[in-house]
């Protein structure tokens, strides 16, 4: 069998590309029923959005990372792993988030901040939360 990093491969990506996982095997944590999610309405706004807010609930300590992020700004020591989402355009490629689902969701959380004008960041400090290598 092979070494599991002899099939992965590092990629520069932006923050819009990665697709939270709607599925992530944390959700089992919530006690809710699982009820799958098609893997070919991933992108869908409505099914992000309910990914995003099930990672923000406070079962995950999102609030947590975000803040630590804000603090020290996204170190990206622990790779986070994605897979190319097959149901991508190619001019629009997507990624579906394997692991790093929390670090992700605590990205997005900052960016949605500053848009919104309830934080604001430097050009360098959006930089890091939206290219990563």
């Amino acid at each position: 069998m092979s070494d599991l990093s002899e099939l992965l491969s590092p990629i520069s990506i932006n923050l819009e590309q990665l697709l939270l996982d709607p599925n992530n095997p944390r959700f089992g944590e919530l006690g809710e029923p699982f009820d799958p999610v098609p893997e070919g309405r991933f992108a869908e706004a409505p099914v992000q959005r309910e990914a995003y807010d099930r990672m923000k609930s406070g079962n995950f300590e999102v609030a947590e990372l975000r803040d630590t992020i804000k603090t020290l700004g996204f170190l990206p020591m622990d790779r986070i792993v994605v897979s190319f989402w097959r149901d991508s355009a190619v001019d629009d490629r997507k990624y579906v988030v394997i692991e790093g689902n929390r670090r992700i969701a605590a990205l997005k959380w900052l960016v949605n901040l500053h848009d919104t004008g309830r934080e604001t960041f430097s050009e360098d400090q959006l930089r890091n939360f939206r290219e990563l290598v």
